[in-house]
Formats: structure tokens, sequence, C-alpha cells
């Protein structure tokens, strides 16, 4: 019996799951899946860094396409927003008749204040959920959200991103929308 037992624990012991050699480290963990466009026009460029500080190591520089006399920042993909700062995972000219093009591939910092989306969705939530309360309609006579102009991005979840937003008609609200896009020319929908 002693014998019969020592087997049953071993096989017991061999049947647990194996740990993780490397898990992933809570800050490589996304909290969003995002797409925005860099707002911010400045000649130079608009800087990636290695930390969400404007102290931090630049990583790259993300430069705008002029096409048919259009100027276009980048597109980028969000995987997290912290006090100001979105941490990305890519950046790219997307297809807008020259084709596009990955500038930057890796994980980097832009301040949120440089990023914008167009909304296409007509309310902002109470919560990062379809289901939650509407706080903010984003309508109105002759326009509709995809007129909104974002002023802040807070936070992100999911395919949300909590908003301060501006109306065509000078209204002021925050909440979380979802139906964001990140393309220039299109509204995604």
């Amino acid at each position: 019996m002693r014998g019969a037992l020592s087997v049953a624990m071993i096989f017991s012991i061999l049947s647990l799951p194996a740990k993780a050699e490397n898990p992933p480290a809570e800050k490589d963990l996304a909290r969003c899946n995002l797409e925005a466009y860099v707002a911010d026009r400045d000649p130079a460029g608009t800087n990636i860094r290695s930390e969400p500080n404007a102290g931090s190591r630049v990583l790259a520089r993300l430069s705008h396409l002029e096409e048919q006399g259009e100027d276009y920042g980048a597109q980028v993909t969000i995987l997290e927003i912290r006090d100001g700062w979105a941490r990305i995972d890519r950046a790219w000219f997307a297809d807008y008749g020259s084709g596009g093009r990955t500038l930057f591939q890796g994980r980097g910092w832009i301040a949120t204040s440089l990023l914008g989306f167009t909304i296409n969705t007509d309310a902002l939530k109470a919560a990062p959920s379809p289901k939650a309360p509407i706080v903010f309609a984003m309508t109105g006579h002759g326009w509709g959200p995809d007129s909104v102009t974002v002023s802040r991005i807070f936070d992100c979840s999911g395919s949300f991103a909590r908003l301060a937003v501006r109306t065509p008609d000078g209204r002021h609200g925050t909440g979380w929308a979802n139906g964001l896009c990140g393309n220039q020319v299109t509204t995604c929908s």
C-alpha cells in the first residue's frame, strides 16, 4: 500500500500544470486595443519615448506624410493609457494612396495630448460597457459624432477610451466611448 500511495502521489505531482517559465510582466499586458492617429503637427516629428515621461529617452520620431496636398499623422496601436501617456506597440502610415508602411515596431510611449480619434458612436457612457448608462449625447442639428473634437484622453479599457470632448455647438462632456477610429480619411464604419 505504501508503494502504491507513493506512485499515486508522484503521478499527481507530475500531472500538475507546469508553471510558465517567463510569465508576461504586468507592464506587458494590454489594457486596451485601440487605434489612434497622431494629431501633433510639429515639423520635427512626434517623439515615441521609452517611459511615460517627457524626460525619458526618445526611441523614434514620427514625421508626417504629405499626400495630394493633405498632411497626415501616423496611426498607432494603443495598449494602455497612464497619467497622460499612451503605451503603443506599433506606428504606421495607412494606405491613403501611396501605400502603407510601418514606422515603428515595439513598445513606446506618446503623450495622449498628441493623439486623436474619430468617434463613431453617438453617446459617451458612464463605464466602459455598451450597457452602461449614457452620460453625454454627441449629436446635433446637422452634425454627428464624427464632428466632435477629442480634447483629452484619460484612460482605456478594451475597445473603450475615457475621453473629454467638445461638440460643434460648444458643449463639453466626459465619458467612455467605443467605435473609435484612427483613420484620418474615413470613419472606419
